[in-house]
């Protein structure tokens, strides 16, 4: 498959008042033009940190932000603050941030806020801005005359939805969708993931998709990362993922979760996530770890590949 954007060690650290957190601390991986790729992983261990250093959204307290972000390519990485926002924000990446219920402005009505990205990037006149607007409420399924309507007159599955137009409107190749289901029932996050296989199929999208959810990720991912502490422990195809975990922390993260055909008994993860300002020597998930083993609290393993297209970072595969 063709690669459409390739990270290559991609660093984001923030300073706070405890020091410095490494929130994504060298990351690689790989998105294929139409590919799903699902990163998954406990709160806190760098999934949407790793999503605003893509779309190049950081807060102010930033210390570190480097490495490389290829698209078709071009390293974005090296490009101002003023060209990525021409060439690439919203309209080659965009970005389906989480809680549409606070994403939206209550006082600003539905069509205006789809519009907005129409006119500042994309130079359209007002008129055709609303135009094009209302195509985008319907391709993902709400009527048009809602662009009339105020968020407060929405429900959370209808705001979830004028999210994923909004970041529709200038037709991007790449759509990060940072946990687009959280705070909806179960029944409305059946029709959004079904909505965003819709999309994908018609047009052509590749999606990084953000979860701490790993059985939502089953349903649109070819690709999983597993993620911890702000690295990649395991990065492989989602059947090889979902069937045969490798890294202990995803052969846990999938004990977890309960099946409908097979009666187990569900495990659980001791402890706690590291601490990234002072993250433990070695592996850092060697502290929660039943295989631990010397070398695992004084080494870090390297990320290597132990079959084609599978890769694992633990010292159980020769580190």
């Amino acid at each position: 498959m063709e690669d459409l954007l390739k990270i290559r060690n991609l660093k984001l650290y923030y300073r706070t008042r405890r020091g410095i957190v490494r929130a994504v601390d060298n990351v690689n991986f790989d998105l294929h033009r139409g590919e799903t790729l699902a990163i998954v992983g406990e709160s806190g261990c760098g999934k949407s940190s790793t999503a605003i250093a893509i779309v190049r959204i950081l807060p102010r307290n930033i210390d570190t932000y480097e490495g490389e972000i290829i698209l078709d390519g071009v390293d974005i990485m090296k490009m101002d603050d003023e060209r990525f926002r021409e060439e690439v924000a919203w309209r080659r990446i965009s970005m389906v941030f989480q809680g549409a219920m606070n994403a939206l402005n209550p006082v600003i009505k539905i069509g205006f806020q789809v519009a907005e990205p129409l006119i500042v990037h994309g130079k359209l006149s007002r008129g055709e801005a609303f135009d094009k607007a209302r195509e985008l409420l319907s391709l993902v399924g709400l009527p048009s005359f809602l662009a009339e309507r105020y968020p407060h007159e929405l429900s959370g599955g209808m705001k979830q939805r004028v999210i994923i137009a909004m970041a529709l409107a200038l037709n991007p190749e790449v759509v990060i969708l940072d946990e687009p289901t959280s705070a909806l029932d179960v029944i409305t996050q059946a029709n959004i993931m079904n909505l965003l296989k819709r999309l994908k199929r018609e047009e052509g999208l590749s999606y990084i998709f953000i979860t701490h959810d790993l059985a939502l990720a089953s349903e649109l991912a070819d690709t999983i990362i597993v993620m911890y502490g702000g690295k990649i422990v395991e990065y492989g195809t989602a059947e090889q993922v979902y069937l045969d975990p490798k890294h202990p922390y995803s052969q846990k993260l999938l004990a977890s979760i309960p099946t409908l055909r097979t009666d187990k008994k569900l495990e659980f993860i001791p402890c706690a996530p590291p601490f990234l300002v002072a993250p433990p020597p070695g592996c850092r998930f060697h502290p929660r770890c039943l295989y631990a083993m010397p070398v695992c609290r004084e080494k870090e393993p390297i990320i290597r590949e132990i079959e084609k297209d599978r890769y694992v970072a633990c010292w159980l595969y020769g580190g």
